[in-house]
């Protein structure tokens, strides 16, 4: 499925997921390479060049640790088999930065989903403590299992 990275309300880049497995399988285009993720992209000649693999290695390891305490069974419990594809779920959105990804055919703002601003469910995160599935509704259009922080207090 094709969708675009955001910076904040920024395209970043238009790049491919595999339904499959969660993981970037193609840039389609890069919009704005000097916006690409830290870590992502080198310089030579002062000229700025996205690395082949590294989009998709910063994307995979925004995902839950396969390692974390009870995330086999949360997977199991939420019907999904790897903690890459809940990435997709939740539009790589993060409580560590300002990258999402949009789909390719959305107009949806960071506004109106960026976790720092908004709501967002305890649903997965009640998953991964033990307590049951509740009934989880779609979140927003892409109708696949939201993604959950806790926020405690205000910032």
């Amino acid at each position: 499925m094709e969708y675009t990275l955001m910076h904040k309300n920024l395209p970043v880049a238009q790049i491919e997921i595999d339904e499959e497995t969660g993981s970037i399988s193609k840039i389609i285009e890069n919009f704005h390479e000097e916006h690409l993720p830290v870590g992502t992209v080198y310089t030579i000649h002062h000229e700025t060049k996205a690395q082949r693999m590294a989009p998709n290695h910063w994307w995979t390891g925004r995902s839950i640790p396969a390692s974390r305490s009870g995330i086999s069974e949360a997977l199991d419990e939420l019907g999904v088999y790897d903690t890459t594809l809940l990435l997709t779920y939740c539009m790589g959105l993060s409580l560590s930065d300002h990258y999402w990804i949009r789909p390719a055919s959305s107009d949806v703002k960071w506004e109106d989903v960026n976790f720092f601003t908004n709501d967002f469910s305890d649903d997965i995160g009640d998953v991964l403590f033990g307590a049951p599935k509740k009934q989880i509704p779609a979140f927003f259009f892409l109708d696949k299992i939201p993604f959950c922080f806790r926020i405690f207090g205000k910032v």
